[in-house]
């Protein structure tokens, strides 16, 4: 499994990973140094063992950026979820169908957000109070019609809308209408998308993806 950080985030962490080099890491690549994809390995270690041989410095910042390093790590799909998180479901309603899951199979990557199936002209509401930071066509990125709203401990962002109706700076206040879902083939800025969805995606504040399919989030 591969993670995103920031270029801040893996200059410390290679400061780390050669702070906490020893020869009897089992997560060791054949270059000294600890492969993020090793690393990520720990979400798949039910018993704790690699976490526990790692070095001290290596799991203070895992803990930092929101990977979980308790024992039972192995049942976790994403990292940490910050507390005091209450998103509602950005469709106002949780009748749609989740059409690709969390972490699902994306031609050998996985996909860090949901979609949710449902028809063009869809209102999308806010998820929480807080600023929108882009609202525009990333064309020719495949995202298309796109929103990102920072929140006071995550942030959310929306793809293939075919309209929006916030701009950059603007307050929004949970339950607001920032939007209505695109998609389909004959929908303005529907980037790659093949039918109408909206894509939702929600991030800590180090930019690592949160699993919306969690009830705290709003959508089962």
């Amino acid at each position: 499994m591969k993670i995103m950080i920031t270029e801040n985030q893996a200059e410390e962490l290679i400061h780390l990973l050669l702070e906490d080099d020893t020869p009897s890491n089992p997560v060791l690549n054949n270059t000294g140094l600890k492969s993020l994809e090793n690393i990520m390995s720990l979400y798949h270690d039910p018993t704790g063992e690699l976490i526990k041989k790692m070095g001290p410095g290596v799991k203070k910042f895992l803990d930092k950026i929101g990977v979980n390093t308790n024992n039972n790590v192995g049942t976790n799909t994403a990292p940490n979820i910050p507390s005091g998180v209450e998103l509602m479901n950005p469709l106002g309603q949780s009748q749609y169908r989740i059409s690709s899951n969390f972490n699902a199979n994306r031609g050998g990557r996985p996909h860090k957000s949901i979609d949710l199936s449902t028809p063009s002209g869809t209102p999308v509401y806010a998820p929480a109070n807080g600023v929108v930071v882009s609202a525009r066509d990333t064309t020719p990125n495949g995202c298309g019609g796109f929103i990102k709203i920072e929140h006071a401990n995550v942030v959310t962002k929306f793809c293939h809308l075919r309209k929006w109706v916030v701009s950059v700076g603007q307050n929004v206040k949970q339950g607001d209408i920032i939007g209505y879902t695109g998609g389909g083939r004959t929908d303005p800025y529907r980037g790659s998308s093949t039918g109408p969805h909206l894509h939702y995606e929600i991030q800590n504040k180090s930019g690592l993806a949160l699993n919306p399919q969690q009830t705290q989030f709003g959508i089962a």
